[in-house]
């Protein structure tokens, strides 16, 4: 059966989900989850580093919120490629329904690797920016988008002398207290001249960086990393004054990119993120994104708020009966 396909499992796939169903209860709605977790609330990933919560607690929602609203979630799921003009997704493998583990014998076609629909909800996210600096592959230099990262730098953090956050951002500093959080040193570089800059004024930063440091987190501001080195492993950050800053575990986490490459391959305009309109809709007419992976009025959203905006603008799009 066709119905409304959203492809992402965070923040916005889970808000689409819930806002359409909101306005109809009947319309089939399939969520793919490219990560094994049910949609989960990444704001609060330092919780689950500092080992203050466990991964099922930083889930959206429980498992049974799916089947009581009759939503066909699926696990481990990657959408191969979209043919947005026959309204066919070729998934990777089958994906792993929620509710039922791996695909039986019995499943259909569709089950197993291709799913139609009638409208399809981009909600791919980003990914991490890594920039472009001598020594960013070496072991013990991590991103902080994800549970698993978590793992990886809680296993770091464990026989850090020194940790280093590249990235005065949300995020950056999520992971900065996390880290704390295990006992192990950590000191937050930032470029700007301020934490936060962009969601900030200067009062409220500075505000912040007490509480920060409050937390036992060092931070160092205006301050450019200029390469990271080391041997077999990372052992400090050369910074832009030619000072060394010693550190074997680096976290960076200094901005997005939005992540497009299924749109892009499915012929959809892309020029930051994938190009909407005011209702959601890509330059396909099946085809909607939301969150931060979507370009709305030249912007790309990183904030929880607007991406709830988008989902019930969203909504109203998919339940407004100008299917294509």
């Amino acid at each position: 059966m066709s119905g409304i396909l959203v492809i992402g499992g965070g923040i916005a796939g889970q808000s689409v989900c819930e806002r359409v169903r909101e306005r109809d209860p009947h319309v089939p709605i399939t969520l793919l989850c490219k990560e094994p977790e049910l949609p989960y609330d990444r704001v609060a990933l330092s919780h689950l580093l500092a080992g203050e919560t466990t991964r099922e607690q930083l889930q959206l929602r429980p498992a049974d919120w799916y089947a009581d609203h009759d939503v066909d979630v699926r696990l481990d799921a990657t959408a191969a490629a979209l043919d947005l003009d026959a309204g066919v997704c070729t998934l990777v493998d089958g994906g792993a329904r929620a509710d039922r583990g791996m695909l039986g014998d019995g499943d259909t076609r569709e089950d197993r690797g291709m799913l139609s629909f009638d409208r399809v909800v981009l909600c791919t996210g980003s990914d991490p920016l890594l920039p472009p600096l001598s020594g960013i592959d070496l072991p013990g230099v991590l991103a902080f988008r994800n549970p698993a990262d978590c793992d990886a730098i809680a296993a770091r953090a464990r026989d850090a002398r020194q940790a280093v956050v590249i990235g005065g951002g949300l995020l950056g500093l999520e992971a900065a207290r996390g880290i704390a959080g295990l006992g192990c040193p950590v000191t937050v570089v930032h470029l700007v001249d301020r934490l936060m800059e962009r969601q900030l004024d200067d009062g409220a930063a500075a505000f912040l960086l007490d509480a920060m440091r409050e937390l036992d987190v060092d931070v160092r501001l205006e301050t450019q990393t200029a390469a990271l080195v080391g041997e077999e492993a990372v052992s400090g950050l050369l910074l832009a004054d030619s000072s060394l800053l010693p550190a074997d575990l680096v976290v960076v986490s200094i901005g997005i990119r939005p992540q497009a490459t299924l749109a892009r391959a499915s012929g959809l305009d892309i020029e930051r993120g994938i190009v909407v309109d005011d209702a959601m809709v890509a330059s396909h007419p099946r085809a909607l994104a939301v969150g931060e992976c979507a370009q709305h009025r030249g912007v790309v959203y990183g904030l929880v708020a607007p991406i709830h905006e988008q989902a019930a603008v969203a909504a109203q799009t998919l339940t407004a009966g100008d299917g294509a």
